[in-house]
């Protein structure tokens, strides 16, 4: 964040923001203008990767705004960035703008899953933010308009401040022996920098010892004074500005964080030097957020490849039992004949029968198991039924046990394919699995909510299905379609329905945007909604969408029955998808 504050400061201070975008819900974009070329500043606030620097990559914008966009256009554009600040030298950027005589703040506080993005007014209230958090949610520190802003709690020194000297007695007065005790001590000092000057310190007095031990480092006055030269050493290329900015390697080359300086800690190679801050965690970001969608895409074939081979597995179980059942199957023939030759002696009710077996070379006889509930003929009629379903079975199942052979060795080959294929031949393959159908609809059946049961009530029946981190959920009748539509959709969700046919309601979740949604999952949307109408056996069907806060329904009018406006048009063959 330093490092940052004072590319911020050095490259930005005096711009004026001349746009604002949020193109997600926790995502906000500022173009700056005036010093040069147009730059945008990002400032993160997703729990996996919160994070404040410029990028260069550009990014989808949602046709609507965000409410918080809209305010943030109405306090910052036009005005002038006159003052860059990290406070307490801790993960929280504070950024002051003045338009004429109107001053406001912006505050983003990078901390994990709390972050935030705070806009302030000059007299310190909350104008808005990313993440509202009411006073019935907390009472320590709520985060709504018109309430006070407070900073997140933090009592620890700030380390920019403090001498070589200040440092050395507070070192000693704590008795700083680990890393895990320096982070305690000073604020904005995390392990991993913690560590780093522990590394120095033990060198400097083990000499070149291969893997120095931090645990029992032992605090005379000679290493508290030794570990506060290393500190101080830090800080003053902090406040000089004399950053290297590393993207860092595991022992296997694998990018596994951004560090602004070189690291010496064991297991991390430094691999990438950048001459920003920003260019290092724009390119740090982009590869991590790369991977995250390769491993969903990868996470989601793989799995729909599991369970297509399991299912496969099974059928061929299945087929193989009618083959190795080939010899009871003559039994079963053998058993009826004798039951038919003897109706006329075997009493009704009897439970088992021994009869001659002309098929015996020895003559002897063959106890037979009856249904009591049934007469001698029926036994004997449900003996042959029995027969001709096994022989029926065995003859299909020597075709298709080597059919379901080769099969199985199919997807075995797609599947060790899928676990280590590289994004484009990903995306093939799982588009290959699509069209196959390979990818599981659940179908989830409404439990009471008393019971500990699922999100829907009883009665409402709906299904799901999954491409890659988008979720497509449709209803199974009138009553489970109005729920889905008007009590369970949120307004940013994208709904579905055939035109002007009855059919079934779809909602792909999360949508907010179509910019985000990639055109394989709209169309995968409108082929379930058409699949799901009265028009499923046509050629072509018209689909129509649009966010579900367009979707009302009439006064009195039945179940499933909506209207809806600022609607688009599909129109797809509900067996393709073309």
């Amino acid at each position: 964040m330093a490092a940052a504050a004072e590319e911020l400061h050095r490259e930005f201070l005096g711009a004026f923001v001349d746009r604002v975008h949020q193109p997600d819900e926790l995502l906000v974009v500022l173009a700056f203008s005036g010093r040069g070329a147009r730059r945008h500043w990002l400032l993160s606030c997703d729990a996996r990767w919160p994070r404040s620097h410029e990028t260069r990559r550009r990014r989808n914008n949602p046709p609507n705004p965000p409410a918080f966009c809209m305010l943030l256009r109405k306090y910052l554009e036009g005005s002038r960035l006159v003052e860059v600040e990290q406070v307490r030298f801790d993960r929280i950027l504070r950024l002051t703008f003045r338009r004429g005589d109107e001053t406001c703040i912006l505050v983003h506080e990078v901390m994990g899953r709390h972050s935030n993005l705070l806009l302030l007014g000059a007299d310190q209230k909350i104008l808005g933010a990313v993440k509202l958090v009411s006073p019935d949610q907390t009472r320590v520190r709520p985060v709504a308009p018109g309430l006070a802003y407070h900073e997140p709690p933090g009592e620890r020194p700030d380390p920019r401040g403090l001498s070589r000297m200040d440092l050395e007695v507070l070192f000693r007065e704590q008795e700083v022996r680990t890393p895990e005790r320096l982070t305690r001590s000073l604020s904005g000092w995390g392990t991993f920098p913690a560590r780093e000057v522990f590394l120095e310190v033990e060198a400097r007095m083990a000499g070149d010892r291969a893997e120095p031990d931090l645990q029992d480092l032992p605090n005379p006055p000679d290493v508290a004074a030794s570990l506060a030269e290393s500190v101080h050493r830090r800080m003053e290329r902090v406040r000089q500005g004399n950053f290297a900015p590393h993207v860092l390697l595991d022992e296997h080359g694998r990018a596994r964080g951004i560090w602004a300086f070189a690291s010496h800690q064991p297991g991390w190679t430094d691999g990438r030097v950048f001459p920003g801050i920003s260019a290092a965690c724009d390119a740090y970001f982009a590869e991590l957020e790369e991977t995250h969608a390769r491993e969903t895409l990868r996470k989601s074939l793989v799995g729909a490849l599991e369970r297509a081979l399991r299912t496969t597995e099974l059928q061929r179980s299945e087929a193989q039992g009618f083959l190795d059942r080939l010899a009871q199957n003559e039994l079963l023939r053998i058993q009826g004949e004798l039951v038919a030759a003897h109706a006329g002696q075997i009493e009704r009710g009897a439970e088992r029968v021994e009869l001659p077996n002309w098929y015996d070379p020895s003559g002897g006889a063959l106890s037979i198991a009856l249904d009591p509930e049934l007469s001698a003929r029926e036994n004997a009629d449900r003996f042959f039924q029995r027969y001709r379903r096994g022989v029926a079975g065995a003859e299909a199942a020597l075709d298709r046990v080597p059919e379901l052979e080769a099969r199985i060795a199919e997807l075995e080959r797609e599947l060790a394919e899928a676990q280590v294929a590289e994004h484009r031949r990903l995306e093939e393959l799982w588009e290959d699995a699509r069209r196959r159908g390979l990818f599981r609809e659940v179908s989830t059946r409404g439990k009471d909510r008393s019971e500990g049961g699922s999100e829907f009530p009883t009665g409402v029946r709906v299904k799901r299905f999954t491409m890659g981190n988008w979720e497509i959920v449709w209803g199974e009748n009138a009553t489970s379609n109005d729920y889905l539509t008007m009590r369970w959709a949120r307004p940013g969700d994208l709904w579905l329905h055939a035109r002007a046919i009855t059919g079934a309601h779809v909602i792909v979740r999360g949508v907010e945007t179509l910019d985000r949604l990639p055109p394989e999952v709209l169309r995968e949307a409108a082929r379930r909604a058409a699949a799901h109408s009265e028009g499923r056996h046509s050629a072509v069907v018209a689909v129509d969408y649009t966010f579900r806060r367009y979707v009302r329904k009439p006064k009195g009018s039945a179940p499933g029955a909506v209207t809806y406006v600022r609607e688009k048009t599909l129109h797809i063959d509900p067996r393709s998808g073309q």
